[in-house]
């Protein structure tokens, strides 16, 4: 008989837009975009706080004519069912899946701003987060 193997359980606590800079000089006109995206988790150092953490996204995209350029950076906030280790730390956990739960928020987000900043909607593409390699060489530690 096969036994599954208990899994460390993460919950999707807040997604929280820190800044949002839109340029619009021209038509949009469904062109394709350029887009970089790049993400750190942050682990928290306050003792209240170990079985949390945070991924700081990033992301920049522009039409082929630069006559749209939206910047935004924003924070999602999860929980864990274990106290954070540096072995979770360096697993797929805060790499991998978190970014895969976190960005379908940060696609609606570009998604409904620009349809409300009255061009076409922006639409995302899917990313395969299997494929990035964030940085992961700095300290991402907080108060």
């Amino acid at each position: 008989m096969q036994t599954a193997e208990q899994q460390i359980l993460i919950g999707f606590n807040e997604f929280k837009v820190t800044k949002l800079e839109m340029n619009i000089s021209g038509p949009n006109n469904g062109n394709e975009l350029n887009v970089t995206l790049g993400f750190d988790p942050i682990f928290f150092k306050d003792e209240n706080r170990k079985k949390e953490f945070a991924l700081d996204f990033l992301i920049k995209l522009n039409n082929l004519e630069n006559t749209l350029l939206i910047e935004v950076k924003a924070l999602a906030y999860f929980r864990t069912s274990i106290e954070i280790t540096e072995e979770f730390k360096l697993s797929d956990w805060p790499i991998v899946n978190a970014p895969a739960i976190a960005f379908p928020y940060l696609r609606a987000f570009i998604s409904t701003v620009s349809l409300n900043a009255g061009i076409n909607p922006v639409i995302l593409p899917a990313f395969n987060f299997t494929k990035l390699n964030p940085s992961l060489s700095k300290e991402n530690q907080v108060e």
